[in-house]
């Protein structure tokens, strides 16, 4: 496949889309925003109430860029499916259907690699190639859709890449997914996750959008945490807890924490002892995540180790759950994402 210089209307408003067609009136731009991002269709021949003279000449200046599935693998023992998806420019992503009691999670992907370099993350180690468009966001929910065993009910940006340092691109895709023309997800099933941009969580909370706010936090203390995570040298811990104090006021949702257990690293009891007391003021929940291997050094506890480190919050006042890792057989759990990228010319 080969980009253009096409505007592709997948990620395109009803706004934008009349003004690509001025002369039409207003009710056209929304018939087909409403064939591209609620339909999927994936040619103009589809938009069967439209005009043919409208079509040639729209077809003229846009396109609906529609991304090739490259491999999908299924885990037959969860039900999850992983979907590696190529689009115009040869790049990959992957993107995750995970069984839940209602239908399916898609996790997302927000950009081709990742520039944080997280330790223990193998999309880190791809590096950074750019950012996905709202459209590419968005194709991997069409795509996911007409694969999926159940329907679309939630939807993670946990994918590939960190989503607030695609923050309009990741914005005008959630906007999509919970469109009633659209996606139709509600945005209480819409979780964006961030490894810790404090200054983006502080415009997402000014924002007002109501999505949920998932954040990866992996450590207690700043130097674990800049070890693990880079970011943290310039959000540190205290500026990071005070975002998210300040967005759970703000917007009334309860944040979700991360945490991934990584054996000998971050499960002390020191470790518990201060999780317990940074979260107490803070409106949130606690997910605590079982290391999920992929060839880097650090290892999965064993359930031994991730038992004792959960009933250590016994009394914690917020919700605490160990996290199911759903996928690892296909390499879809999270911290196992990465696909390859076409080589430089």
């Amino acid at each position: 496949m080969k980009s253009s210089n096409k505007t592709d209307l997948r990620g395109k408003n009803v706004i934008e889309i009349q003004k690509l067609i001025p002369n039409e009136k207003p009710f056209r731009a929304k018939q087909i925003f409403r064939w591209v991002h609620s339909n999927g269709i994936k040619s103009f021949d589809e938009m069967k109430n439209l005009p043919k003279s409208l079509l040639e000449n729209l077809s003229e200046i846009a396109e609906i860029q529609v991304p090739k599935i490259a491999k999908h693998e299924i885990d037959n023992e969860t039900g999850t499916q992983k979907l590696a998806l190529e689009f115009a420019d040869g790049n990959q992503v992957e993107c995750v259907l995970i069984p839940n009691p209602n239908g399916m999670t898609l996790c997302i992907s927000s950009q081709i690699g990742c520039a944080l370099g997280c330790k223990f993350c193998k999309t880190a180690f791809m590096k950074i190639r750019r950012n996905l468009t709202a459209g590419e966001i968005y194709s991997q929910f069409l795509v996911a859709r007409e694969n999926s065993m159940a329907p679309i009910t939630n939807i993670v940006f946990m994918g590939m890449g960190e989503p607030m340092m695609n923050f309009e691109n990741v914005i005008r895709s959630a906007d999509l997914l919970n469109h009633p023309d659209c996606g139709n997800i509600s945005r209480r099933k819409i979780t964006i996750s961030t490894a810790g941009v404090v200054q983006k969580i502080r415009d997402f909370t000014e924002l007002g959008k109501k999505y949920k706010l998932a954040i990866s936090l992996n450590a207690t203390t700043d130097e674990l945490r800049r070890k693990l995570m880079p970011i943290n040298q310039k959000n540190p811990i205290k500026s990071l807890l005070r975002a998210a104090e300040n967005h759970a006021k703000k917007s009334g949702e309860r944040v979700t924490f991360e945490y991934v257990m990584l054996e000998g690293v971050n499960m002390s009891d020191d470790d518990a002892r201060r999780l317990n007391t940074m979260l107490r003021p803070i409106d949130c929940k606690l997910n605590l995540i079982p290391y999920n291997e992929s060839n880097l050094k650090f290892k999965r506890p064993t359930n031994t180790m991730i038992n004792e480190f959960y009933e250590k919050f016994e009394n914690a006042p917020f919700p605490v759950l160990v996290r199911k890792s759903m996928g690892r057989k296909i390499k879809a759990a999270c911290g196992q994402l990465a696909k390859s990228v076409p080589n430089q010319k």
